[in-house]
């Protein structure tokens, strides 16, 4: 039945019903023509009902006949529902007589309860509202539409249909359970309030105790001493004495801004009161000497509203480890020191997440939380959003290389407010603070923190434990430190290095260097020597280096020799490792560093290891592609793909497809391009999707790509004429030098300069005694002492006159065990005393006497320089590191060089 036929059905009386439709359809009536109620009535009190759905008609109607004044169940009216309800046979019992009773007690209600419109409906809505028998609100809507249009006369006979006593007793239960909490104060009520009864007063409850004000020095107190984040809150409570950001020029005498308060003794001479004008001029200028003249004094300005502090934190990869501590202390002072209020919150993808730094589990959540983006400027929108620029105070915590990241600063200009600061930390323990405004950038502050602070003592000392327990105990003292305290010149190979720059600063933090004899050396400071980093690397050179902030990754070996190692290397603290990469096999075509992962190329398969522990993690095979260069490969003849981990599994990214565009030469990964970079052999270069570039302007076709910077930012290209001839093309605006170069050493050239190199004795046949000095033959069989400068300044190697000197010991083949390519030899005396010829250039003295400490020198002609045992340095500062207890070289010869001697048997 449609909604239409379902309504004329609702207001259908039954076959035997009490009342029918009136002939006009305006009224309803009892069957023997006395009104119930009009269509306006029985109108208003539907759409009162409306909302929560229609009870049965027949109740509303029994309701309505109840509340007419003319009420009164006389014979006639009780006998017109004794017959429609079938009481007379089956409803002779309690339950009639309860209805009766309720329905007594409605029509005893005071008239002006039941006399408007508005009182009836509300009474009704109240006896049925938790009637069980309910029509939808469909349904009720088109009931109210069909009484809206009128009802004709034969409603009353269109649906012929009996009701049951069963339907009658149902619906009088639901009609009396709601007339049983129906009382003249309950109606009354409900008419002016529209609540069904007054509210239950709100319980007392205990007063609460009130906390203590929150204080970042109560706070930090307690952090003090907490064992794990003591550290932390001492390196906050340094910055506070750094951390402090300019306050607003706010000078009141700039507008006379309000009316006089005062009369003073001092002031700007435009505030004088026009009564000292009167005096002459000297008279006035004596009153304001002797400050006897008067001011006008006006009132204080109208203070600003306090600016709340909005701080914005990172928790990128980029700020792992000592940058997190150190930006989370930033943080804390920032927030201690600022008596406004101070909202934190940290980057999350695309979103910006609360910071609680009021509790402990507060700071560790935010120490907890880690992020994979490279930086956070998918979060500046968001943030910025949250930032009201005229009344906040904002603040972005960053790590310096994040702050130098171009993208980065990208975004920040297009999101930041008006006017911002920037703090920057990095892991040297560096600070800095800038101001940006509309007048410019401007450093506010700037300070080197010692970051041990950090960490509890007991780590440190064991840090600093200077004896690797792990190496032999026959080996020089010196080869047996952790980090030896010297440094040492080599020989450079042009093919064997690398230049390293900080992505971070730009800035040249040294070079890498592999040495003959297969160690790898760091290049630091100018005018210095190189630091060793380790003793042994696999044979041949760099295959591939990659930078990331402060840590440098390199993939160490030869193609054709399966020893390979992967290199990780922390530039600022010196750390280094060296992982070998399990894949026993020749051939090798490339190495590729990317997203953390090594990939070793071979013709038919690639192997996947990962960059910081250098386990095998994926073997991907290449059957059907073919290498071009790096991780690039031409797949299936049709697109040029880009291999990479997604952290699961390899797989190839679609970069273009082929169609009827050239084939590049070469393709590399490019910092400055933010992706690949596409060489074609005429020198053009392609960034996808579509910008492409001219690179070769003058050189002879087809140039050939000689050199690729680390970051690829820059290439060269050779001419094939003159191969001196080159054109350095940087991609970031397309600029062309044209240079005179050697292939191959662009990227190096200046390292090759800078590098200052000496030379090293290191091929001794024996060594002797003569007049309480030591005698060395050289490989051609001439002598040298060693010997005091004419000043005592310095030890020097000097000529010497005796061939054949006393207690002659030829050097022989080392006997104990070491790692290394270089080569020990040692001299024995009788009493056990050695003399231990280390080809590196040094010479390592070992005495039987054990009060004498050991002695390791450098055998650099013009200034025998060297490393004692008991800690101290001496000699020339280029073979010494930074940190070492520097002591005259007279001391060293006379304290422990000469005792040595004088032991020898």
């Amino acid at each position: 039945m449609s909604q239409s036929e379902l309504a004329r059905h609702y207001l259908t009386p039954s076959n035997s019903s009490f009342w029918v439709w009136s002939k006009s359809g305006k009224e309803i009536e009892w069957i023997d023509g006395s009104t119930i109620a009009f269509r306006e009535e029985v109108l208003a009190c539907l759409r009162r009902l409306q909302a929560d759905g229609f009870a049965p008609f027949d109740m509303i109607v029994l309701m309505l006949a109840v509340l007419r004044s003319s009420w009164g169940p006389d014979a006639t009216q009780l006998k017109f529902l004794t017959n429609a309800m079938g009481a007379g046979s089956k409803m002779r019992s309690a339950q009639w007589s309860e209805t009766l009773t309720a329905l007594e007690r409605i029509s005893n209600l005071s008239p002006d309860l039941k006399s408007s419109t508005e009182a009836k409906s509300e009474l009704i809505a109240m006896v049925l509202e938790k009637h069980k028998l309910r029509a939808t609100p469909e349904l009720s809507g088109a009931v109210i539409d069909e009484v809206v249009q009128g009802f004709p006369y034969e409603l009353n006979h269109n649906y012929e249909f009996i009701k049951s006593t069963g339907d009658w007793i149902r619906e009088l239960r639901g009609l009396c359970d709601g007339m049983v909490w129906v009382t003249e104060e309950t109606l009354r009520f409900r008419l002016e309030t529209s609540l069904a009864q007054a509210p239950l007063p709100v319980p007392e409850i205990e007063e609460l105790e009130t906390l203590p004000k929150f204080s970042f020095k109560t706070f930090l107190e307690q952090l003090e001493n907490d064992d794990e984040l003591a550290g932390l809150a001492k390196l906050t409570r340094q910055l506070m004495a750094v951390v402090h950001l300019p306050k607003q020029v706010q000078d009141e005498d700039d507008l006379p801004l309000g009316g006089v308060s005062d009369i003073s003794n001092r002031g700007p001479l435009d505030r004088l009161l026009v009564s000292e004008l009167a005096n002459d001029d000297d008279i006035l200028m004596t009153r304001v000497a002797l400050k006897e003249a008067l001011f006008l004094r006006r009132e204080a300005a109208v203070s600003n509203p306090p600016q709340r502090r909005m701080i914005f934190l990172d928790v990128g990869l980029r700020m792992w480890g000592l940058p997190r501590l150190f930006s989370t202390s930033v943080a804390l002072s920032l927030a201690a020191i600022t008596k406004n209020d101070c909202q934190m919150l940290r980057a999350r993808g695309a979103e910006v997440a609360s910071v609680d730094f009021t509790t402990r589990d507060g700071l560790m959540e935010h120490l907890a939380a880690l992020e994979s983006e490279v930086h956070p400027g998918d979060s500046l929108p968001l943030f910025r959003r949250e930032v009201d620029s005229s009344q906040d105070e904002v603040i972005y915590v960053l790590g310096e290389d994040v702050f130098a990241d171009e993208e980065f600063r990208r975004m920040l200009r297009e999101n930041h407010p008006e006017s911002y600061y920037v703090a920057t930390v990095n892991r040297r323990g560096r600070f800095q603070l800038f101001s940006y405004s509309p007048r410019g950038e401007r450093l506010v502050r700037e300070a080197l923190l010692d970051l041990d602070i950090l960490f509890p003592k007991e780590s440190k000392q064991v840090e600093q434990s200077l004896i690797d327990e792990r190496l032999a105990h026959d080996l020089p003292a010196l080869m047996r430190l952790k980090k030896n305290p010297l440094r040492l010149s080599h020989n450079v190979d042009p093919k064997r290095i690398v230049e390293i720059t900080s992505t971070a600063t730009g800035e040249q933090t040294g070079v890498l260097a592999i040495t003959h004899d297969r160690r790898l050396m760091w290049w630091d400071a100018k005018k210095r020597g190189a630091r060793q980093l380790l003793a042994e690397v696999p044979p041949g050179g760099f295959l591939c280096v990659k930078i990331d902030s402060e840590v440098v990754y390199a993939v160490s070996g030869h193609k054709d020799n399966h020893n390979r190692c992967l290199i990780w290397f922390e530039t600022t603290t010196l750390e280094c490792q060296r992982l070998p990469l399990d894949c026993p096999r020749n051939g090798l075509l490339d190495v590729a560093i990317h997203a953390g992962m090594v990939m070793l190329i071979f013709p038919d398969v690639v192997h996947f290891f990962h960059g910081t522990d250098g386990a095998k993690r994926k073997t991907f095979p290449v059957h059907d592609m073919t290498w071009i260069s790096s991780r690039f490969f031409l797949v299936r003849n049709s697109f040029i793909g880009a291999l990479s981990y997604d952290g699961i599994s390899p797989r190839i990214e679609n970069l273009f497809d082929i169609e009827d565009k050239r084939m590049p030469q070469k393709i590399f990964d490019s910092e400055a391009a933010n992706g690949p970079v596409f060489l074609f052999d005429d020198g053009d270069y392609f960034i996808p999707p579509d910008k492409f570039e001219k690179g070769r302007q003058s050189l002879t076709y087809p140039p050939t790509v000689s050199e690729v910077s680390l970051d690829g930012s820059q290439f060269v290209l050779s001419d094939p004429a003159d191969p001196y001839q080159c054109q350095v093309v940087s991609i970031a605006g397309n600029h062309v030098d044209t240079v005179r170069a050697v292939p191959g050493q662009y990227f190096v050239r200046y390292a090759l300069h800078s590098l200052r190199q000496l030379s090293l004795r290191v091929k001794l046949l024996n060594v002797g005694v003569s007049s309480g000095e030591l005698i060395f033959r050289n490989a051609k069989g001439f002598p040298y002492r060693i010997g005091l400068s004419s000043k005592n300044e310095r030890m020097e190697l000097q000529p010497a006159k005796e061939l054949l000197p006393m207690l002659n010991q030829n050097f022989e083949p080392f006997k104990g065990s070491f790692e290394g390519r270089f080569q020990l030899k040692q001299a024995t005396w009788n009493d056990g005393s050695l003399a231990i010829l280390d080809s590196r250039g040094m010479l390592h003295l070992r005495s039987s006497d054990n009060s004498i400490p050991e002695l390791s020198l450098v055998l650099y002609d013009s200034n025998v320089s060297g490393w004692c045992a008991d800690g101290t340095c001496f000699g020339d500062e280029y073979f010494h590191i930074d940190g070492c207890e520097k002591v005259p070289a007279e001391t060293i010869y006379e304290n422990v060089l000469k005792p040595f001697v004088w032991t020898l048997r």
